[in-house]
């Protein structure tokens, strides 16, 4: 049995570790059409800091732990066609030679590309991407030469991006639609002390949208905005929303209204033995009916799992929806979420109360400097935790994952105010966060 995946993305690459773990004797060949694998595209932000030496540093492994664990990987293997009756896939090694492979069961996961403007302008020299490693090679060299850049969009892509040129005492602007930085992540009390303390070198332009971009020989000098007001700028990164890479079958697959691949619960699209993850794939959010493009690697990860798990099991994994589970780190604060927000909660047609605190860092060994804020969203009638929000200025992440195990669970207020949580004085209080919270919302709805 052969299962022939394309694309050595995040969700590619996990895809065929956990078929080879699962059932190695099955032949899993990863075709990839560049050299480099598993990238992560926020290793610019990483050599902008000096927190990694070289963007080769910044991938998930390295292509010899691949062929290590007995995956055949093709580099430099690019698909020009898949036949979906007769099975076979065929590509191009090194551009040169022609080859076709056949297969029992195919995954796709080509990912996706930074999405484009359709600006005035947006073809200008200087306005950059990085969703690649070739990209990224190439925005490092012109952004350490400019010394004021404009980042188009204000989620965690360019607000990462954005701290990372401060440090390089850059001048930042920072162009955001919404009212709020961050709004898909979280509701806008949370996000003041972040605001508070952004660095004096980054200008938030909230509210408004790039017009157009106007350069002389060749190379952006300015950016236009819908406010009437103009930027002077050495370079412009696009930090906005990637699009799946769906040229390859857009075919003979159905997509969806937003061009991503139509999947079932099991990851299988309109071919029963074609199998779509990663950033090609909506995900379903949780305690909804709805479903959402977000091209998070922990996506990216989870449905490479499930694809294999079905191909293994035969099609009885459901993947479980998402709860757009993420972390950053902005300056001093790290700022986790899962589930849904307040604000976007009338979206989903959901009524919810919420309860936020700002607490004391407990226990004789603690910073008592920290201060914490948590937030818990509650659906109104029954009390059921949908969401929460963590910042502080320790990083204690992995909490965030516990409370998003709570909304899996379907926990309320009232079984989160027994929860059990270990005592010790040395590193917390009797009561623990979340049964403090739990708590005020049962008093306060009672």
């Amino acid at each position: 049995m052969r299962t022939i995946i394309i694309g050595a993305s995040h969700s590619g690459i996990q895809a065929a570790r956990t078929l080879k773990k699962l059932q190695p004797e099955m032949d899993v060949v990863l075709l990839e059409k560049t050299q480099t694998i598993g990238f992560f595209s926020s290793g610019l932000n990483y050599m902008l800091t000096n927190k990694i030496q070289d963007l080769q540093e910044s991938r998930a492994i390295s292509p010899q732990a691949l062929l290590d664990e007995g995956i055949n990987l093709v580099r430099l293997a690019e698909v020009t066609k898949i036949d979906p009756v007769k099975k076979v896939v065929f590509y191009t090694y090194g551009k040169e030679v022609a080859e076709h492979v056949a297969y029992d069961f195919l995954i796709l996961a080509m990912g996706s590309t930074q999405a484009a403007l359709k600006t005035p302008g947006s073809d200008l020299a200087n306005i950059l991407s990085y969703k690649n490693i070739t990209q990224t090679q190439k925005s490092l060299a012109i952004l350490k030469q400019s010394h004021e850049v404009t980042i188009v969009g204000a989620g965690y892509i360019g607000m990462e991006l954005a701290y990372a040129l401060s440090k390089q005492n850059k001048k930042v602007h920072l162009i955001e639609q919404m009212e709020n930085i961050l709004f898909r992540y979280f509701d806008s009390e949370m996000v003041t002390s972040v605001l508070a303390d952004l660095p004096s070198n980054i200008q938030l332009h909230l509210n408004t949208t790039p017009l157009s971009f106007t350069g002389v020989n060749g190379k952006v000098e300015e950016t236009n905005l819908s406010n009437g007001a103009t930027i002077q700028n050495d370079a412009v990164v696009l930090a906005i929303n990637a699009r799946p890479n769906t040229s390859l079958v857009q075919e003979f697959l159905t997509l969806n209204i937003d061009g991503t691949i139509a999947v079932n619960e099991f990851l299988q699209t309109n071919y029963a033995d074609i199998y779509a993850i990663g950033d090609l794939i909506q995900v379903p959010i949780h305690g909804t009916n709805t479903a959402i493009y977000m091209p998070l690697v922990n996506h990216a990860i989870r449905t490479g799992i499930v694809a294999a798990e079905n191909i293994v099991y035969q099609n009885t994994v459901k993947l479980k929806p998402t709860k757009k589970t993420s972390v950053t780190q902005l300056g001093s604060f790290y700022l986790s979420r899962t589930g849904i927000t307040q604000e976007e909660a009338p979206y989903y047609n959901k009524k919810v109360v919420a309860v936020t605190q700002q607490f004391e860092d407990y226990g004789f060994e603690q910073n008592f400097s920290q201060r914490p804020l948590l937030k818990l969203v509650f659906e109104e009638k029954e009390l059921k935790l949908i969401g929460a929000q963590y910042i502080s200025k320790f990083p204690r992440l992995e909490f965030i994952n516990l409370l998003a195990e709570f909304i899996e669970k379907d926990e309320t207020a009232l079984t989160l105010s027994q929860m059990e949580a270990f005592f010790n004085p040395l590193f917390s209080a009797p009561l623990h966060y979340v049964q403090q919270l739990a708590l005020q919302i049962l008093a306060e709805n009672n």
